[in-house]
């Protein structure tokens, strides 16, 4: 009767370790099952918009000059300039809103009987003026081309506050998504119970605004007894987010 003693104690263990087994794998589920609980969601997009007037204009212009030698075409680049600058400055800009952009001195050829002929050289002084006065543009580019501005590359407008118009774009978006999320609830004869998940998607910078030089007219063919216009236009900020609601 010992063997059955030794065998007892063995088959008992694996019987016992066996059911344990068995049971994991059936309760599991159900303590899992009891812990999940169902929610109903609605995932939409929303979009805003904020139009604005730009309050800050970034302006492109300058003065070529030529010499016979590369000294003569900087030496008038530079007295011109210096009247230029006055000028600017006497239009109430501050001289940290003036940024040189380009400035150069180049030989001029020409091809003449089959050759390159060095006619000369050419200088070239440009500056950006970062400009707050939006209904005195013009005033400023009169007043420069006085003075000897002899090319105006551009003018861009922007805003200085375009983190506080992306905000209110923002705030436009989750109000659109809500509109759109309490409209389809009510169609579902639910009501909408709060945010799960919202996230900013599909954004897009305004765009900026160009007026080219050809538009507004060269420096030298600016009659002094009529002044410039430019008109700035508008830019828009656009963001759109996408929201999951529970309802």
């Amino acid at each position: 009767m010992k063997w059955l003693k030794l065998f007892a104690v063995p088959i008992a263990l694996v019987l016992m370790f066996g059911c344990g087994l068995v049971f994991a794998q059936f309760s599991t589920p159900d303590v899992q099952a009891a812990g999940v609980e169902q929610i109903n969601t609605i995932t939409v997009s929303g979009k805003g918009v904020v139009t604005i007037t730009p309050d800050v204009a970034y302006i492109q212009f300058g003065l070529n000059t030529e010499g016979k030698s590369a000294q003569e075409a900087q030496q008038k680049n530079a007295e011109l300039f210096s009247k230029i600058q006055d000028a600017i400055e006497k239009q109430g800009v501050q001289k940290a809103d003036i940024k040189t952009v380009r400035y150069y001195t180049q030989p001029d050829y020409q091809w003449e009987k089959d050759k390159n002929v060095l006619k000369g050289y050419r200088s070239e002084h440009m500056v950006e003026v970062t400009y707050r006065k939006m209904d005195a543009i013009g005033a400023l580019l009169d007043a420069v081309s006085k003075e000897g501005v002899n090319r105006i590359d551009n003018v861009r407008f922007g805003t200085e506050k375009e983190e506080e118009y992306e905000i209110q774009a923002l705030e436009k978006a989750v109000d659109n998504a809500s509109e759109k999320a309490s409209a389809l609830a009510v169609k579902a004869g639910k009501t909408v119970k709060g945010v799960i998940v919202i996230q900013e998607s599909g954004t897009s910078a305004p765009p900026v605004l160009y007026r080219e030089a050809a538009e507004m007219m060269n420096a030298k063919s600016i009659a002094q007894e009529q002044s410039t216009t430019i008109n700035q236009g508008e830019l828009k900020f656009s963001r759109q987010v996408q929201v999951t609601y529970e309802f």
